[in-house]
């Protein structure tokens, strides 16, 4: 189901939306998370933070857009005064390695990443939906929550996301998008 119908819901009373509500969450959050904080348990306890600020605040507030958003907002906020605190200390991120407390842009894994945000970018340029796709499905989205969203149904979907990756390989070994 819909996070945002979910939240309808479990805002009305229904303490098993409420349930599925966050255990929904929980698992786009850990999947968007630890792809950006390596150390899982670090990955874990600013998603555990993040819930904590939602389920405090998720009933007072009156979404006139999207729960779905500001949840995500909340999430980003929280990982952002991670990633800064954790930096301060000149801590090792997992994403770039810290050589006397400054980014190691020579790395592989740093080389990889700009490359692979380019090869991103050109998808976007060249086939918005595909890119559209491939980030909803990177965040956690269901199969269904896609399909629903994009207008596809599940076959559609399986060929989009398989043509999305080639790209992407395509465009790391090549560097260019067919």
């Amino acid at each position: 189901m819909d996070i945002n119908k979910l939240q309808i819901l479990a805002r009305n009373g229904d303490a098993s939306a409420q349930e599925e509500l966050f255990a929904l969450l929980t698992a786009r959050f850990r999947l968007f998370v630890r792809q950006r904080i390596r150390v899982q348990a670090d990955a874990e306890d600013v998603v555990q933070d993040a819930l904590k600020s939602i389920l405090e605040k998720y009933l007072q507030i009156d979404f006139q857009i999207s729960f779905s958003a500001w949840a995500y907002q909340v999430l980003n906020n929280k990982m952002m005064t991670f990633l800064g605190t954790s930096s301060r200390r000149g801590e090792i991120l997992g994403k770039r390695s810290l050589i006397n407390g400054r980014d190691d842009l020579s790395s592989p894994s740093h080389d990889l990443e700009r490359r692979l945000l380019g090869c991103l970018q050109k998808l976007n340029k060249r086939h918005q939906r595909h890119a559209r796709i491939l980030n909803l499905h990177h965040q956690g989205y269901s199969v269904e929550e896609i399909c629903s969203r994009m207008g596809l149904s599940r076959t559609n979907l399986y060929t989009v996301l398989s043509r999305a990756r080639t790209m992407l390989e395509t465009c790391l070994e090549k560097g260019s998008i067919t």
